[in-house]
């Protein structure tokens, strides 16, 4: 029999519901989709902190959503 340790200190994966682009329509409004963390050593971790630039949906542009979790 071979026991296999789980690797320890890895950085969490983040999964983003719907991937790591957005499409909004000028006009629309913005809604966080959500997005899960799990890690080798905690399993699911759902205290993601999640940081989103001042979203103006009356210009076009490119805004930025931070997903992070320790």
């Amino acid at each position: 029999m071979t026991v296999v340790r789980a690797e320890t200190n890895t950085a969490p994966m983040i999964a983003i519901d719907g991937g790591m682009t957005f499409t909004l329509n000028v006009g629309e409004v913005f809604s966080d989709p959500g997005a899960l963390a799990f890690d080798n050593e905690d399993g699911d971790l759902s205290s993601i902190v999640i940081t989103i630039s001042d979203v103006d949906n009356t210009i076009a542009g490119n805004y930025q959503v931070e997903y992070r979790v320790t």
